[in-house]
């Protein structure tokens, strides 16, 4: 059986993101391989079985792969089992068409306006947030053809748990809000233990979001702590699907943080959303919140 060969690429990062990693998901990856960080790898794992018995099933990034290792590839490809799911986000003309030689390759363009609506539609649904028709001309307005920005937006919804978001929480989310804060802005400044700025934050976004969005931080990290207790990004990604930016936060956030006291946080979490909807001073709840989460 010959290699099976799919390639996500083309000038809508954003998207061709999202689909390679929807692609990945769905495939039972058995290896990842950075091409940049171990040059000739690819081709060796695509000219011989794996190691454990079964097929190789493997989710590769291309990107500073050369023309020499696509030939290799190539050279392979008809007496290879393997099934290769990869993305590129820079690949020249001459070696687009080497892979299209032995596999196929999915071209992702920057949309124009025409598709933005349906190109946000299909972001929102892979983070598995609906957006209603007053949602969507927000975001559409305030983010325009700005995908990575979208993503950003959607990704924070679905760790928020905000599964159907109001136009007031997509406007906090966007930055475009009177408030002018993200969520982020607030975890930012914990990280770097500044309580001042965190408390400013703090004060300047939708209170419940924020617990959400932060107890679901902590959680995700708590996840990826019990893998392991110095994670690097990719382990974050491949385990939460995170985008790297966020990869790389939750990597420090789980190397910093013990087992007891991610468990610690999210009850203190839980507590203060409960006093959220039933106290009349929520500023007060939440500065004692991140004051406490400093300590």
């Amino acid at each position: 059986m010959p290699l099976r060969f799919v390639m996500y690429t083309g000038s809508d990062s954003t998207t061709t993101g999202v689909r390679w990693r929807e692609a990945v998901a769905q495939a039972g990856v058995t290896e990842r391989i950075t091409v940049a960080e171990t040059p000739g790898l690819l081709a060796e794992a695509v000219a011989s079985p794996s190691l454990f018995g079964g097929q190789r099933i493997v989710a590769a990034d291309l990107d500073g792969i050369t023309d020499e290792e696509l030939q290799n590839i190539a050279s392979a490809a008809p007496a290879s089992d393997a099934i290769v799911i990869a993305r590129a986000t820079e690949l020249t003309a001459g070696r687009k068409k080497i892979a299209e030689t032995f596999g196929e390759v999915v071209t992702i363009s920057t949309p124009q306006a025409k598709d933005l609506p349906s190109r946000i539609e299909a972001l929102a649904a892979a983070a598995g947030v609906r957006l209603n028709p007053d949602a969507r001309r927000v975001v559409l307005e305030r983010a325009g053809d700005d995908l990575d920005r979208v993503h950003s937006v959607l990704e924070q919804c679905r760790i928020g748990h905000l599964i159907e978001p109001t136009v007031r929480q997509l406007l906090v989310l966007l930055g475009t809000s009177e408030r002018d804060v993200l969520p982020w802005d607030v975890s930012d400044a914990i990280d770097r233990e500044d309580l001042a700025a965190a408390i400013d934050a703090a004060l300047r976004c939708e209170p419940i979001p924020l617990v959400a969005y932060l107890s679901n931080r902590y959680i995700e990290a708590a996840r990826v702590r019990e893998h392991s207790e110095h994670p690097d990004a990719q382990t974050v990604i491949d385990i939460t699907g995170q985008t790297r930016w966020q990869a790389e936060k939750t990597a420090r956030l789980a190397t910093r943080i013990n087992s007891q006291g991610f468990t610690d946080r999210v009850v203190l979490l839980a507590e203060s959303d409960r006093l959220l909807k039933t106290d009349r001073d929520p500023a007060a709840t939440i500065s004692k919140l991140i004051t406490t989460l400093m300590v």
